[in-house]
Parts: C-alpha cells; structure tokens; sequence
C-alpha cells in the first residue's frame, strides 16, 4: 500500500488517508518484550533471552530465537528503548549491554556495576528499520565477575520517514 499524503483542499479525508493514518497516529506498529529470566554474561557478547512479548498484536517477536524481526510492511523509522537491569557486579565493573542489528553490534551502553545492588542502564534511539531487519539484545563484562542481565524493550513506529 503506498504512503499515505496530505489530502488536497476538500478531499474526503476517510477515502485519501484510511485506515494507514489513523494506524501510524492512533494505535502505532510496534511491541513490548522482555526477558524471562536473566543471563549470566561473560567476557564475550551473548544474546539476551527476550522471549516474553508483554504486548505484541504484530508479531514482531520470534520468541524461539529471542529476537524481533520487523514484519514487511512495517517498515519506517522506530523509537527504541531498552532498559538493562545487572545484578552481581561489583563497584566499578563495566557492562556492556545494547542491541545488535543484522548480527552486528549497533549500539550498546555502558553500565557501571555496585556491589550488593542490581542497577540499570538504558538506551533510547530513533532508526530506520527495513523489513526483514533482526534485532537482537546482548551483554557483556569487562573485569569480574559474571554478571546476571536481563532487560525490557519497547519498539515503536513512528512513520514512514522523517518528514518536514
């Protein structure tokens, strides 16, 4: 379906826009997922199990593989937003944690540990998501050690494209 466009001067807006605008102004293409238990990181990347879609009427979670695939037709520009909760570090130490966009780190933000404390990191971005594009959330440690990671992640289309 094309893009929908500003009507011209007395247009029927129903029989121009549709169902597409009142989709990206109303009820917005997206999901909020999180994961069931934490992982114990190390040294290396490893995936986080985001495998609890806690609101996803487009389906964009693949529970199995614990990641999000962006649905054809969905594609556009995207709020993105995680919060990463580490429990057993120790003061001082850095955990990396982010996403990964078609296998390849993206973005990630640096964490700094407390003994005895479970703290949070977090990341917000807004990006262009084609369709087919897989994301997927991962963390690592710096120093010891290992850590427990878990987070939430919310993924909102904004549109089709930034616009004037």
């Amino acid at each position: 379906m094309p893009l929908p466009d500003r009507p011209v001067a007395g247009a029927d807006i129903e029989t121009v826009w549709g169902q597409e605008v009142h989709d990206y102004v109303f009820a917005p293409s997206g999901l909020q997922a999180s994961t069931s238990s934490a992982t114990a990181v190390s040294t290396t990347y490893l995936g986080l199990n985001l495998d609890t879609p806690d609101d996803d009427p487009g389906g964009f979670l693949d529970v199995g593989a614990t990641q999000i695939e962006i649905p054809t037709g969905k594609e556009g520009l995207y709020l993105l937003t995680a919060l990463f909760l580490v429990t057993g570090s120790v003061d001082g130490q850095i955990i990396l944690a982010g996403y990964a966009l078609n296998g390849t780190i993206a973005t990630r933000d640096v964490i700094y540990g407390e003994t005895g404390s479970t703290v949070q990191g977090g990341l917000a971005q807004v990006s262009q998501f084609s369709a087919g594009d897989i994301l997927d959330f991962r963390a690592k440690r710096v120093g010891a050690p290992n850590v427990n990671v878990s987070a939430v992640v919310s993924l909102v289309r904004l549109g089709a494209e930034y616009g004037a």
